[in-house]
């Protein structure tokens, strides 16, 4: 579901003239007068608490940016990021008048994550107090008004953890981080994140690169794809923690998370 959309519009320059929020698109979609010249529209969506845009220094679009409003520096924690989308229409008006209407395609901006934990005490006390704390390390913290992933700056996501006492797990819920490929190509450094679970004492039970996990199932997980779906599942037993599969994603043939 979209909605928070926010419209910005680029002359052929590059340069930002006017951008429009938009709380929610009607069927109709909006209006707008611009003069004879060609431009850049782009949309971004989802734009809720967990987004802020960046505009860096001369305006240009090179210079806007997507990232978590908390994220300041290197290293910082933030919780997760809103399922963004971002698309763009070229578009050219003419002197003679005529009313044109153009769609904007939207390409999702971030990649979702269900991570569970299986094989650890439930909580001593309430639920929502959990023991554990979970973080996912060198997350890229911004994306580019070109829906591309940048060296400037990563992250620490450190996403809320539940208690489902009928499956016994600890498990994420609704977690989106910016995409983990580049153009449609995955590498060490497009996703050079690791998976981290810690007691509460802070002591670290689990490292795992999120790189070699997605090579692991390569055949099951196509990052590259919209829309899609990382699950992992962190498995406690007495001969030790294995990071797989969800056992309930599982299927006789390749299920499709793209």
């Amino acid at each position: 579901y979209v909605e928070d959309v926010n419209l910005y519009i680029f002359d052929n320059s590059g340069y930002r003239l006017r951008n429009y929020s938009i709380t929610e698109v009607a069927d109709g979609g909006i209006q707008i007068n611009l003069n004879q010249d060609e431009y850049t529209l782009i949309t971004v969506a989802n734009m809720k608490e967990q987004t802020h845009v960046l505009v860096a220094t001369n305006n240009q679009r090179e210079d806007f940016f997507l990232q978590h409003p908390d994220w300041k520096q290197p290293g910082d924690v933030v919780e997760g990021h809103d399922h963004n989308y971002i698309g763009e229409v070229k578009i050219t008006v003419t002197s003679d008048g005529i009313e044109r209407r153009d769609t904007v395609s939207l390409r999702s901006a971030h990649i979702n994550m269900d991570i569970q934990i299986e094989g650890l005490p439930a909580p001593a006390a309430r639920a929502d107090e959990i023991p554990y704390t979970l973080r996912i390390e060198q997350c890229h913290a911004r994306t580019n008004f070109y829906n591309e992933l940048t060296a400037l700056g990563q992250e620490t996501v450190q996403p809320r953890l539940t208690y489902d006492a009928e499956k016994k797990i600890y498990h994420t819920t609704d977690l989106a981080l910016f995409r983990l490929d580049q153009n449609g190509v995955v590498t060490r450094e497009t996703c050079p994140h690791q998976v981290v679970l810690l007691d509460a004492d802070g002591t670290e039970l689990v490292r795992y690169n999120l790189y070699d996990y997605l090579q692991r199932f390569a055949n099951q997980i196509d990052v590259t794809r919209q829309e899609a779906t990382v699950p992992l599942a962190i498995q406690f037993s007495q001969l030790g923690v294995e990071i797989v599969l969800p056992g309930w994603n599982i299927e006789d043939v390749n299920p499709d998370w793209g």
